[in-house]
């Protein structure tokens, strides 16, 4: 039975355009009556953020601006497309840098130039047929019911034998999500029992190393990456181990393989930038950042901490005279494009003032310095940045003395009880000459907040919930990256909710500082144990929230 697309809308994306009237006549001959197309990535973003679009067949190379995989990446980050929508890559490159570029992040195909009817009739049927048979494999796994997944993936196993090892791996990911560690380990054994199926030795290894036994999925890992058809994944898990581990030159070793294999992927380009620096590396530092600053030039990935990487990269290698061109081809080469989601900000301004000040121009140091801070005080931020550290010190530098004790009496009271920021504080005064000043200004900072906390304890102890309640969210907003004051700001609400239910303030400020705590420190062990008793309150209060 010939393929029916009359229900379906259709965006074709493609910079040539008798490609796209012939994919537009192709779509029509498989009954498509709705059918838009662009000829750029800016023209896709616009129609799909307009427009209920289902399937979307996009070329890779669409000339300037975004490509086709970046068009992908900001559809998906961004909600535009939905999990039913079926994304199709189009390319006349088969060469192995596009086609791990495109395979890796996972369209939900790709073709080679030139198509014709049949061929892409049946690889839109296969497309669709997992989209209905996954669509509420999904949906289940969005709503966090991970265990039901895992069930439906076994209905639907019975019933679509030939999409056996996908419902397999999809199953695998619920059962990792609900932490049934043993459940993965038995079916990926038992896949591989079966066949040498790459992808099951990687969630092997997942499982066992959320189950603790790190040194097996090291191992299982560490011989995976060695075989030519080794998914990225592997790589990417075996990184992680490292890294956790403090083998940082093990890690880099990996992401160094990694990349040859796939180039194209921004994302482990950042990584290895990051890794090499951390190693002292920075001539693998400096190429790994000129390959995502390019990489990221319209990518939604993209991060302003890739060109002060290169920059400070740069200035290792060559020096700050040669670290200020570049800075200044930065610069030059920035345009506004709607990829890119990274501005130049303060971090480039900052980076400006730094080489100067190596250049021993430090009259242009000190106005790129006091641009930085004023553009820095605007910034609402949430946790602590460690250049935030080195703007202060910059401003010592240059002489501006009120405004770095001031920055530095807010980024201490912020973290306050993070021995690391602390720690880092106290090395800055060293490197400065300025020890006496930076303990005073520390002890005199920490004493602050204590007293702040403890007032506040105090007032929810004595069951004056609402006094403590505003005296903490005061703080809180003053102090938006402690994390000991937020969660004081949810303990004290969730006392108040109950001795008093749910109501629609509480609820609200309960998401807003669990959120806020989130982006501090998600894994944090008191805000795991507060988002149990959150979700048990909202059990207990189900009635009172619906109403």
């Amino acid at each position: 039975m010939a393929l029916d697309l009359s229900k379906h809308s259709i965006l074709v994306v493609d910079d040539v355009r008798e490609m796209r009237t012939s994919l537009r006549a192709l779509a029509k001959s498989m009954g498509a009556e709705s059918v838009f197309l662009a000829k750029s990535g800016a023209e896709a973003i616009e129609l799909l953020q307009a427009n209920d679009i289902t399937i979307v067949l996009c070329d890779y190379y669409l000339g300037e601006g975004r490509d086709g995989q970046q068009v992908f990446e900001e559809a998906k980050e961004h909600g535009m497309i939905a999990p039913t929508t079926a994304f199709v890559m189009i390319t006349a490159d088969n060469t192995m840098d596009v086609v791990m570029a495109v395979v890796e992040h996972q369209p939900d195909g790709y073709l080679i130039k030139p198509l014709n009817k049949s061929v892409l009739e049946m690889r839109l049927e296969k497309i669709l047929l997992r989209k209905r048979v996954f669509k509420d494999i999904d949906a289940t796994m969005r709503a966090g019911d991970f265990t039901k997944a895992a069930a439906i993936c076994d209905i639907m196993l019975e019933n679509h034998p030939k999409l056996r090892f996908d419902l397999l791996r999809l199953k695998a990911e619920a059962l990792l999500a609900a932490g049934e560690n043993e459940r993965v380990e038995a079916l990926c054994d038992s896949i591989l029992i079966e066949r040498e199926v790459p992808w099951a030795t990687v969630y092997l290894a997942r499982a066992r190393y959320q189950a603790g036994k790190v040194d097996s999925a090291h191992a299982l890992l560490t011989e995976l990456v060695d075989h030519q058809d080794a998914p990225m994944e592997a790589f990417d898990w075996l990184t992680r181990i490292d890294r956790e581990a403090g083998d940082l030159h093990a890690a880099q070793r990996t992401l160094e393989h990694a990349v040859k294999r796939s180039p194209k992927s921004i994302g482990r380009q950042q990584v290895l930038a990051d890794v090499a620096t951390d190693n002292g590396d920075f001539v693998t530092a400096r190429k790994a950042f000129q390959a995502a600053v390019d990489l990221g030039e319209y990518s939604v990935y993209a991060r302003t901490e890739d060109e002060v990487g290169l920059v400070n990269s740069v200035a290792e290698t060559d020096g700050p005279e040669e670290a200020l061109k570049v800075l200044d081809e930065i610069n030059h080469a920035r345009r506004p494009h709607g990829g890119n989601n990274a501005s130049p900000g303060w971090r480039i301004d900052l980076t400006y003032g730094q080489m100067l000040l190596a250049n021993e121009e430090a009259a242009k140091a000190k106005a790129s310095i006091a641009k930085a801070l004023n553009a820095y005080s605007q910034e609402q931020r949430d946790s602590a940045d460690p250049a935030g550290l080195a703007l202060a010190k910059c401003c010592y530098r240059v002489g501006m003395i009120p405004e770095a004790k001031e920055l530095m009496n807010q980024i201490v009271k912020e973290n306050h009880d993070r021995a690391d920021i602390i720690k880092a504080v106290r090395q800055m005064y060293v490197e400065l000459g300025m020890e006496d000043l930076g303990e005073d200004l520390i002890d005199s900072a920490r004493r602050a907040v204590v007293e702040i906390n403890n007032r506040g304890v105090s007032l929810a102890k004595e069951g004056k919930l609402d006094e403590a309640i505003t005296m903490l969210t005061k703080a809180s907003d003053e102090l938006p990256g402690n994390l000991t004051i937020s969660l004081n700001v949810l303990q004290a609400t969730l006392s108040q909710i109950r001795f008093a239910g749910f109501t629609t303030e509480r609820q609200y400020l309960v998401e807003q500082y669990v959120t806020r705590a989130e982006r501090i420190n998600a894994d944090h062990p008191k805000l795991v144990k507060l988002r149990e008793k959150i979700a048990q309150l909202q059990q207990e209060h189900a009635h009172e929230m619906r109403a």
